[in-house]
């Protein structure tokens, strides 16, 4: 069964604003000082399972001319967490199966509607998880064409990464020691995806905002 990308979508068609990337910020009144909002940022825990002090639920605010979806990036990155959702995404989430994450109330303070929306905290799977011998690893492009690699473990991917200058890139990642059951998967460093029946889920309920499948990312396959 083949994986397929997830990403946040940041057309300004879908997201309403230009900047390519989000339609809401987080509100700097929910923390005392501009230390304090950095603090927030750079100590995150990214154990869904820990538990951290703040304000609830945590205030955001929509660009002018911002279009609110049920998956939407927050602005300033923080590992622990892929996205903000929406009650409707969660539920549909909810209804598959997920590795065990936990959730934070998020408010949009100028966003009229009854409609609840959440910081979603979902775990990594590490890449020492990887099957490299089984997975697609390349240097390059379609464009000027693409070098592929042989590996066979964890630790011939980071020597080769030490070697090189360029990235390398996946263009098929195979997992092990997972159970293949699990609908939605964080891989370290390359990214998120979602099974063919949570994205078929998806579709029937118009969940708006993700980009499942962009051109020239990598797939992923269970062992």
């Amino acid at each position: 069964m083949v994986y397929k990308s997830f990403n946040i979508i940041g057309d300004p068609d879908v997201i309403g604003v230009k900047n390519g990337v989000t339609q809401i910020e987080i509100d700097k009144n929910n923390f005392k000082s501009e230390k304090a909002l950095d603090d927030f940022h750079l100590s995150f825990p990214e154990d869904p399972k820990r538990d951290i002090e703040v304000i609830h639920p945590l205030k955001y605010k929509l660009l002018k001319g911002g279009k609110i979806n049920d998956f939407m990036f927050y602005g300033y990155y923080i590992k622990a967490i892929p996205f903000i959702i929406s009650e409707k995404g969660l539920k549909v989430m909810q209804s598959h199966s997920l590795m065990e994450f936990s959730l934070l109330d998020v408010e949009i303070n100028n966003y009229k509607s009854e409609a609840k929306f959440y910081l979603f905290r979902y775990p990594f799977i590490e890449l020492q998880q990887v099957e490299f011998k089984d997975s697609l690893i390349y240097t390059g492009n379609n464009l000027i064409g693409k070098k592929y690699y042989e590996l066979n473990s964890y630790e011939d991917f980071v020597e080769l990464k030490k070697s090189i200058k360029t990235s390398l890139l996946f263009e098929k990642v195979v997992l092990k020691k997972l159970d293949n059951t699990v609908d939605f998967v964080r891989l370290r460093g390359v990214g998120e995806f979602i099974s063919p029946k949570l994205e078929q889920e998806f579709i029937c309920r118009n969940i708006s905002g993700p980009q499942i499948g962009r051109p020239n990312s990598p797939i992923l396959e269970f062992k």
